[in-house]
């Protein structure tokens, strides 16, 4: 098998009948090995396969592939990226659904959410004064850390209800049914996007229209990860900003236990939270919580000898900050990230479908 390409796409080309590829069927791939004499391999459908590249490639590339007929052999060809295209014609069922037509489709905005960037520095950074509006809006409604420190009450419900999320049936009312901006309460950032991207597309220049509508998909794809799960477990993956003193730290959180009606039962949950911070880098803290008793393990790469040498010190005042909110200290434990390698899974989006206190 060999991997071809030029400035626009890559091709794959290989035996249609080993691989089960089907024509107009896409798939998603990953460069997972380069080697010398530009050999490698990929993995595709769950299986690795050994490839002659004939395009620059990096390992650990990963995009979704197209599968197409030509010279009478099946290939796979790179999607093009293009920007969202928008008209004021959208149809309704576009808006309620969120325009996925297919599992396909919902499948690359989830994997798209976990392994891409935000585009949130990239907008907010821009001198567009088209974009102003747009860009007081998101500083106006990104949690500020040290309001969160102090008090954290409904500060992520209205964070995510002020981006847009589950707004599509008012904001179709709105811009289609000519429904009035007084009755239409909530200016969220989803309908400032849909806005730019209908009625000023012309005037943005192409990275700027690339970057609205990349912040589009990313709120699209943090709502099907709010809704996910499996029948009897809840998991829910929530990417979050932060800000502090004009400086943005991303913020993971998965959330997992049993269904409880339309919540998650958090007697018996899994929580695991990763942050950037300015001086230790990324802290990770997973929690396992059973009724009233709960594990704690704290995460960092650049573990030193003062918070080790803390460590009572440390486990006593995590110990007190549970006791206050009505859970007993069962466990409590510092570690690497490498060394706990299934954290860096549960906060990418595999759910573990279980909660196991013992451990």
């Amino acid at each position: 098998m060999r991997i071809n390409g030029n400035s626009t796409f890559t091709t794959l080309v290989s035996s249609s009948n080993l691989l089960n590829i089907k024509e107009g069927q896409r798939y998603f791939i990953e460069i997972i090995e380069t080697a010398q004499n530009n050999e490698g391999a990929i993995i595709l459908n769950g299986k690795k396969i050994n490839v002659k590249f004939e395009t620059d490639v990096q390992m650990g590339d990963k995009f979704w592939v197209t599968g197409v007929v030509e010279d009478d052999k099946i290939v796979l060809k790179k999607d093009r990226v293009e920007p969202s295209k928008l008209s004021i014609q959208t149809k309704l069922d576009s808006f309620l659904s969120r325009g996925l037509n297919n599992s396909t489709e919902i499948s690359k905005y989830l994997i798209d959410f976990i392994n891409q960037t935000t585009s949130l520095n990239n907008i907010l950074n821009s001198r567009n004064s088209q974009l102003s509006s747009l860009i007081s809006l998101l500083w106006a409604i990104i949690p500020k850390w040290s309001e969160v420190r102090k008090n954290g009450n409904n500060f992520l419900e209205d964070f995510y209800k002020k981006l847009g999320l589950e707004l599509e049936k008012s904001i179709y009312e709105y811009i289609f049914q000519s429904r009035t901006r007084n009755s239409f309460t909530s200016d969220s950032v989803k309908l400032q996007l849909l806005y730019l991207l209908a009625q000023k597309q012309s005037s943005l220049d192409q990275a700027e229209n690339d970057m609205l509508a990349k912040l589009l998909n990313e709120i699209t794809g943090q709502q099907l990860w709010i809704q996910s799960g499996d029948k009897e477990n809840a998991y829910i993956l929530l990417h979050l900003p932060l800000q502090d003193n004009g400086i943005l730290y991303n913020c993971k959180i998965a959330i997992e236990g049993k269904r409880k009606g339309q919540k998650i039962d958090v007697d018996f949950s899994h929580i695991a939270l990763e942050i950037e911070t300015e001086n230790l880098g990324v802290i990770g803290v997973d929690l396992l919580i059973y009724r009233d008793s709960v594990n704690v393990k704290l995460l960092n790469d650049k573990l030193n000898d003062r918070l080790i040498n803390n460590f009572d010190s440390l486990k006593y005042k995590v110990e007190e900050s549970f006791k206050k909110l009505g859970y007993n200290l069962k466990h409590f434990t510092i570690d690497s990230f490498n060394s706990f390698t299934q954290f860096e899974k549960f906060i990418s989006g595999n759910s573990m479908l279980g909660v196991d206190i013992k451990r």
